[in-house]
C-alpha cells in the first residue's frame, strides 16, 4: 500500500486501487486484489476498507494460489496487529477500572469525613448558642448588680 505522492517508492500500476482514508483523507494506492479487504492506513493506522472499483464484483477478483496465500499472510498479520491492540485495550480498561475502583473508595471516605465535619459543626454551633444565652446571663446580671450599686 502505497501513497501516490510516494510514486518513487512504488510506481502506481493500472490495476491499482487509488483511495483516500475516510478518517485523515491520506490518499492510498493498493492492488485491486485487496478490493473489499480492510488494510491499515499508513498515515493514521485506523482499519479502511479498500473500494470495489465500479463495474467489478468480489468474484471478479478470485485470485490464483499464490495471490490467496499473500493475502492469508496479510490477513494472519491484521489478526495479529487487532490481537494486540486487544490485549492494550483490554489492559487501559482494567487500569481505568482500577481508577474508579480507587475514586469510589476516595468518595466514599471522603463522604465519611463531611459527615463528621459536619457533625463537629453541629456540637461547635450548639456551644456557641449556650456560650451566647451564658454571656447575655451575665450580663443581665451585670446590669442587675450594677443598678444595685448605685
Amino acid at each position: 500500500m502505497e501513497n501516490k505522492e510516494e510514486s518513487g517508492a512504488r510506481e502506481i500500476k493500472d490495476t491499482d486501487i487509488i483511495f483516500e482514508c475516510p478518517y485523515c483523507s491520506k490518499s492510498l494506492a493498493i492492488d485491486y486484489h485487496a478490493a473489499g479487504m480492510s488494510i491499515p492506513c499508513t498515515d493514521c493506522s485506523r482499519l479502511v476498507v479498500v473500494p470495489i472499483p465500479d463495474g467489478m464484483e468480489l468474484s471478479d477478483l478470485d485470485s490464483s494460489t499464490e495471490d490467496q496465500g499473500a493475502q492469508i499472510i496479510h490477513l494472519r498479520e491484521v489478526v495479529l496487529d487487532c490481537q494486540t491492540r486487544t490485549h492494550l485495550l483490554e489492559a487501559m480498561v482494567d487500569g481505568f477500572k482500577k481508577q474508579h475502583k480507587n475514586s469510589e473508595e476516595r468518595e466514599a471516605e471522603l463522604a465519611r469525613q463531611f459527615e463528621s465535619f459536619s457533625r463537629d459543626v453541629e456540637s461547635i454551633s450548639r456551644a456557641v448558642d449556650q456560650i451566647n444565652v451564658a454571656l447575655a446571663s451575665m450580663a443581665g446580671t451585670i446590669r442587675a448588680h450594677s443598678r444595685q450599686a448605685q
